[in-house]
């Protein structure tokens, strides 16, 4: 203890400002959303499933790097026809299986935004049950949620850039980090009448035909519902995710703790015209520029930055 006391007074041991590189947050928003089939439809068919187990929220690294980069990111499977003789249904072995950036646009509304589309897909294995409550099968399932986020990435500058940490990347960004949680919320069997066959409709007709064995009456089958076959498996899932906009930069900086993200933003309501009308006129925009500098040279062989200026000089 003597020792790392005296070492502690030593000049060397002083703190100092220093310059980092790092990946700065230009911005970030936060999911919190209830999917229900509405938004998701019925369960499909898994033709990659995953082990879940050892991780129940996220896919463990073990799935290895193929879900990672986007190698197994469709769910595009046949829904899910459960068992005929099935009355119930529940869901283990549940996690995100990847989550994955579609497309990262500028926007055409706000200046240094960007539109990035994301789509996560969530891997579970579905339980069915008979009417003694006894297990009838398993069926590997997934589910595919995309949505659409706009966040601020900053102004393009005229840079090539290289750095053998990010081989193969040329720009600096702004690059998507996507950090996500879910959970099953709900299961169940999807009829196609929901209230068995006293819709108003004749026996065999409207809401599902009677199975053979039911007996049939004026107002469709006798008993209900057990005459319906489940046509699907609907699922709900509570999903939380934090989005974020990253560029390398220089910096010094003085930790204050965590930051929590504002909520994301939906802009699938944005009227593009109501936006537009809203703008202020850009005057500048048609003023003679008194301060025009012509694009850098791209002629030239020597130019360090050949071929990867902006169009806007």
């Amino acid at each position: 203890m003597a020792n790392i006391d005296l070492c502690n007074n030593c000049p060397a041991f002083q703190p100092k400002l220093e310059c980092v590189s790092i990946p700065k947050i230009f911005d970030q928003c936060r999911l919190q959303v209830c999917l229900t089939p509405n938004e998701i439809g019925a369960a499909k068919v898994d033709y990659s499933p995953i082990n879940c187990n050892i991780n129940k929220n996220t896919c463990p690294n073990q799935c290895g790097q193929q879900q990672v980069q986007g190698k197994r990111t469709s769910c595009s499977g046949e829904t899910i026809i459960p068992p005929q003789n099935a009355v119930s249904v529940t869901i283990e072995n549940f996690c995100i299986k990847s989550m994955n950036v579609l497309s990262k646009t500028k926007s055409g509304f706000r200046k240094g935004f960007f539109d990035v589309s994301i789509r996560f897909i969530f891997s579970y294995t579905l339980k069915f049950y008979n009417a003694d409550n006894m297990e009838i099968s398993r069926v590997p399932a997934c589910s595919s949620y995309t949505t659409t986020v706009s966040l601020y990435g900053g102004e393009d500058i005229c840079v090539a850039s290289f750095n053998e940490l990010y081989n193969g990347i040329t720009t600096n960004g702004p690059f998507v980090s996507i950090e996500g949680s879910a959970m099953n919320l709900a299961a169940a069997l999807r009829y196609p009448c929901s209230c068995g066959c006293g819709c108003g409709c004749g026996c065999g007709c409207g809401c599902g035909s009677c199975n053979s064995g039911c007996g049939c009456s004026d107002n469709g089958c006798d008993n209900g519902c057990s005459c319906v076959s489940p046509t699907g498996v609907d699922v709900t899932i509570g999903l939380f995710a934090v989005v974020k906009l990253l560029r390398l930069s220089n910096m010094s900086v003085n930790s204050y703790g965590n930051c929590m993200p504002c909520e994301c933003s939906d802009i699938s309501d944005i009227s593009p015209c109501d936006f537009f009308d809203n703008l202020k006129f850009p005057t500048d925009l048609f003023a003679p520029q008194a301060n025009y500098k012509p694009c850098c040279d791209t002629s030239s062989e020597d130019t360090p930055t050949n071929g990867s200026c902006c169009e806007t000089c």
